[in-house]
């Protein structure tokens, strides 16, 4: 069951800077790419559901548990990243703008 839970998080967190990656493209007008991004969080969501409920049915719970638990850390983890290099979401935007003009 711990094995389950720990990779779930894991698999949270490769869904998180999937997330990341697909608002960035989205943003960014290319669509392609985005859509490429989201057919792989949706074959990575698919193959996950399908192996645990058809294999693994008994630890759901525990992937539930690790799944929700891995989100966090991932946002921290972020989050840090960004202010160690004392910028954030929006200063590298404008930061961007500023330098090209």
């Amino acid at each position: 069951m711990i094995l389950t839970a720990v990779t779930a998080a894991v698999l949270a967190v490769f869904q998180f800077l999937l997330d990341t990656a697909l608002f960035r493209l989205i943003f960014q007008s290319r669509a392609a790419k985005a859509i490429g991004v989201l057919l792989v969080k949706l074959l990575l969501y698919g193959g996950g559901f399908a192996l645990l409920f058809l294999r693994f049915r008994q630890y759901a719970a525990g992937a539930a548990v690790g799944f929700g638990a891995g989100f966090f850390p991932a946002v921290l983890v972020y989050g840090l990243a960004f202010a160690k290099r004392g910028l954030s979401a929006g200063g590298r935007e404008s930061g961007r703008e500023t330098d090209e003009q």
